[in-house]
This record gives C-alpha cells, sequence and structure tokens, in this order.
C-alpha cells in the first residue's frame, strides 16, 4: 500500500498479511481483512482498562470510555489537579465489553480520570 502527500493532519494504517501453507503445490491465497482499533495499543479489545477521555483537554462535557474483560461494579473518579475528588459515578452491574459515560465538567481545566474494577485501578 502506497501513500503519498502525508502531512502531519492526517492518519493511516500499515498492515502485514503473511501467507504460508504447508502444500507446496498450492499458492495461498488472501480472501478476508478485517482492521480493528484500540487507542490503547491493546491487542485483546475485551481487556478492562480506561480509553482516552474525550475532548482532552477537558471542559463541558467529557466521554469518559472503558473496557471490561469481565462483568463487574465500576467506579469513575475525577480529580482536579490539586487531587480533590471533583467527581465520582458508580456503576453496580456493568457487563463485560466497551462502554462510556458522560460527565459534566463545570470548570476547564486538567483533570484526572481513575476506573477501579476488581483488582483493577486504571488512571
Amino acid at each position: 500500500m502506497q501513500f503519498t502527500g502525508y502531512s502531519e493532519n492526517e492518519s493511516y494504517f500499515q498492515y502485514k498479511a503473511a501467507l504460508s501453507t504447508s502444500n507446496p503445490d498450492t499458492t495461498p491465497a488472501l480472501t478476508d481483512v478485517t482492521v480493528t482499533w484500540d487507542p490503547m495499543g491493546i491487542e485483546d479489545m475485551f481487556n478492562t482498562g480506561l480509553l482516552p477521555l474525550s475532548p482532552n483537554p477537558a471542559s463541558g462535557t467529557v466521554q469518559i470510555r472503558f473496557n471490561l474483560g469481565d462483568a463487574a461494579p465500576v467506579e469513575i473518579s475525577i480529580f482536579d489537579i490539586t487531587g480533590r475528588r471533583v467527581n465520582t459515578v458508580l456503576m453496580e452491574a456493568v457487563p463485560a465489553g466497551n462502554h462510556s459515560t458522560y460527565l459534566d465538567m463545570q470548570t476547564p481545566g486538567i483533570y484526572f480520570c481513575r476506573m477501579t474494577s476488581g483488582d483493577v485501578i486504571a488512571t
């Protein structure tokens, strides 16, 4: 795949297809390609973890996205730059998979988001 005219405002991805066969008389053929994207760079989309917040920097309504490998309760806490907790969201029964919630940030600024689910703590 050839990319031309790339600039800082453009995005692209690269891929590699390795084809092999145990029969030297047969030519392997690529019949299907599936592309997935994970901003955390994790191979398994269902690992428990916190994804980047949007918009960043935080102002107005902020989307908080996270993944759960197994069904579990989730606590999401927002802290300001001084370490003061400014908001907490508790979700009791969250199934495995990709999820998001929205919070209104009263004051634009720098915030830290901490997700706790079982033994996993992600900030």
